[in-house]
């Protein structure tokens, strides 16, 4: 039995250290291409695009987008761009300034058709313990810290082992259908305090 368990730990150990190098590996790899990408024009339309439609969406009061009100929020400048070009995810970083213990990021997806960028809420997916400091007071995460886990979350897939783009993971990480139809319905519903 001990050396059952000791075997499932070092395949464990191994897994974990080999998706941790993979993850670090393509974040080096898109820190480089990210110098090409962000000359580019469809890099300059996606993420003024992006910020544009946020702010749209925080002045139409729309249900989800009302807390950007009150907490602090910002693009990370990293999209992520399919080998096609014509779909993209962008992370919304945010500090919760309101009474949470949780920062978070949000994505937005993007898609290309008939030569326009469509923008649509997509899942928020990753919650962050804030620090606290020694009195017990909350102090929200840097915006860099929240970055960093971010670009590490999209990263760990967003290439194949050979450094090309991995399309299966626009596919089947985000549910593009669910978020297009759903859209409709987000754009509709205003903010309703409790």
């Amino acid at each position: 039995m001990k050396k059952i368990v000791s075997i499932i730990c070092i395949v464990t150990s191994f897994f974990f250290f080999s998706c941790k190098n993979r993850t670090e590996k393509n974040i080096e790899y898109y820190s480089s291409q990210f110098e090409i990408l962000k000359k580019s024009h469809e890099y300059q339309i996606v993420i003024s695009s992006a910020e544009d439609i946020i702010k749209r969406w925080i002045d139409l009061d729309l249900k989800y987008f009302h807390r950007f009100k009150s907490d602090k929020w910002k693009l990370d400048d990293w999209i992520y761009l399919n080998s096609t070009q014509d779909k993209c995810i962008v992370s919304i970083l945010v500090k919760n300034l309101r009474t949470s213990e949780l920062d978070d990021v949000n994505f937005i997806l993007c898609e290309k058709n008939q030569g326009k960028w469509w923008f649509y809420d997509g899942p928020d997916l990753m919650i962050l313990q804030k620090n606290y400091t020694d009195d017990k007071t909350l102090l929200a995460l840097p915006f860099d810290q929240i970055r960093i886990v971010a670009r590490k979350y999209i990263l760990q897939w967003y290439y194949n082992d050979n450094h090309k783009i991995n399309d299966n993971y626009f596919e089947e990480g985000f549910n593009w259908s669910v978020d297009r139809r759903e859209h409709g319905n987000f754009l509709k519903e205003k903010y309703a305090p409790r």
